[in-house]
């Protein structure tokens, strides 16, 4: 029987979390699924954990060189099998029973594209230190949308059908590929989140310098001007580009005043 779920996780330089992110999948209540991992061109053993696990539902696509997380993900989906496509970071660990509360959610919400979960956050030693929701009716995810990323990325299933129809992940735009994503999807399908926090998210690595945080929000400006061009056309969305563009120079003004 071909699996029911196809579960895609990007490699790269996972090492101290991947076992724990790889059994929290092939350990699920819900078992007809694969789980397609792309080691994209990793440099630490992150290999070598992956070929010691013996399982048949993994699969391991091999990037010689690192490619980015887009690509990536689009070479997962590519080769899937499955009529839902669920997304899981290396560093995150999913709860037992996520996968078969999304499966019975979609199963018994045809209408409904994709499904996220609310998500509990925690530090690099498994220590929960926060919690994370999310609008969960398709109004409140259509009416939010533009204001902030309305999904965990990693605590996603999306039907196949719809990914076929809209496309896959876009390269053109730079660490909101998932943001374009939705906003490309919920254009045309409502979507949905659960109450239920499904996921543990990893929360490490460096704080965002203003710099950073100055490019991600112009990556954010732009992928919401594509978006009220190409899918939604409505002129006078046009209102939302107001936050980011105000937050955009008021980082250029604390960097300029830091410097």
């Amino acid at each position: 029987m071909e699996p029911l779920v196809s579960v895609v996780m990007p490699v790269y330089n996972s090492e101290m979390f991947l076992r724990e992110a790889v059994n929290s999948i092939l350990t699920q209540s819900y078992r007809q699924l694969e789980l397609i991992v792309v080691n994209d061109g990793s440099t630490d053993v992150s290999a070598a954990i992956l070929s010691s696990i013996e399982d048949k539902r993994i699969r391991v696509l091999e990037h010689e060189r690192n490619q980015g997380i887009t690509q990536s993900l689009n070479d997962a989906i590519a080769v899937s099998t499955g009529e839902y496509i669920c997304r899981m970071d290396a560093d995150d660990v999913a709860v037992p029973h996520r996968i078969e509360r999304q499966v019975a959610f979609l199963e018994e919400h045809p209408d409904i594209a994709l499904v996220g979960t609310g998500t509990v956050l925690i530090d690099k030693d498994g220590t929960r230190i926060g919690q994370e929701s999310y609008p969960e009716s398709a109004y409140e995810i259509r009416r939010e949308i533009f204001v902030h990323n309305p999904f965990a990325h990693s605590a996603v299933m999306i039907r196949k059908s719809v990914l076929d129809r809209c496309g896959f992940y876009d390269a053109r735009f730079l660490h909101n590929e998932d943001y374009d994503l939705w906003l490309r999807i919920v254009a045309a399908y409502p979507a949905a989140n659960l109450r239920d926090r499904l996921l543990l998210r990893r929360v490490h690595g460096a704080n965002i310098t203003v710099a950073k945080e100055t490019e991600l929000i112009l990556y954010r400006r732009r992928t919401l001007a594509h978006a009220m061009k190409e899918y939604y056309h409505k002129p006078f969305y046009i209102f939302y580009l107001i936050r980011p563009f105000a937050a955009y120079w008021w980082c250029r003004l604390r960097g300029l005043v830091q410097a």
